[in-house]
């Protein structure tokens, strides 16, 4: 069971009060790949929730994301902070950080108070640029693009084996004109996003973060990329498919 499952199963299931869209399924993923997260929003400069995705009363997301689009335009008012794209609020309770995507629509996640720093950049860059694509937006602060994917190991050892992409991910398209190139590029892709392929390690990769590993691989497309594990598990992939 996913972790997002296990805190409906414990929290009981939640009403939505408007249908799924895209965004509510790219939030979701997001939600599955936090520890401890508890619901998503993407709401814009009025405060109006565009979707939402998690266990969490839809009125209470609503109203705390409205709630923090205030706080980040009261504090992007004072001189110094008024680039500021991002806040992290830690409460008694719950644990709030708001990422703005551009100047109209933000991304509130919730969690636990103790999970603000286990929040993935690189799960949370791939959610803006994800949500941004299928909106037609450009993203900000994004930097450079990691893809997360699933990651098979060999029997008694930690280095990968066979990788796939994950399959929510597959026929990405964005809605603007001209479209950029799909995350998937159905042409020429460096793997197949609907098998698994088997993975050579080529050597370990210096300089990651803490509790991160690593790899230069080599696909059996003779594809080559950098593979990183991150410490709650996540693995991702520096190139495209």
């Amino acid at each position: 069971m996913s972790r997002q499952g296990a805190i409906e199963r414990r929290q009981g299931p939640v009403r939505r009060d408007q249908d799924e869209s895209t965004f509510s399924v790219i939030l979701a993923a997001l939600l599955e790949a936090t520890p401890l997260s508890q619901g998503a929003v993407l709401v814009d400069s009025l405060g109006e929730a565009v979707d939402y995705a998690g266990a969490v009363d839809p009125f209470d997301l609503k109203v705390a994301a409205a709630h923090f689009q205030i706080v980040m335009k009261e504090i992007r008012e004072v001189k110094p902070l008024a680039n500021a794209m991002e806040l992290t609020v830690r409460a008694s309770g719950r644990a709030y950080m708001l990422r703005m995507l551009d100047a109209e629509y933000s991304l509130l996640l919730i969690l636990h108070r103790y999970a603000a720093s286990a929040v993935s950049r690189r799960a949370l860059n791939e959610t803006v640029t994800r949500i941004c694509a299928e909106a037609g937006l450009d993203p900000v602060g994004v930097g450079h693009p990691w893809y997360r994917v699933e990651v098979e190991t060999m029997q008694g050892n930690k280095r990968p084996a066979r990788l796939r992409p994950i399959a929510d991910y597959v026929g990405l398209r964005s809605s603007r004109q001209p479209p950029p190139p799909p995350l998937f590029n159905t042409n020429q892709p460096i793997y197949d996003p609907l098998r698994w392929n088997k993975v050579e390690v080529i050597g370990a990769v210096m300089g990651t973060g803490w509790r991160e590993r690593g790899f230069r691989i080599r696909l059996d497309t003779g594809a080559e990329m950098t593979l990183i594990r991150e410490r709650f598990g996540l693995w991702f992939v520096d190139e495209p498919p």
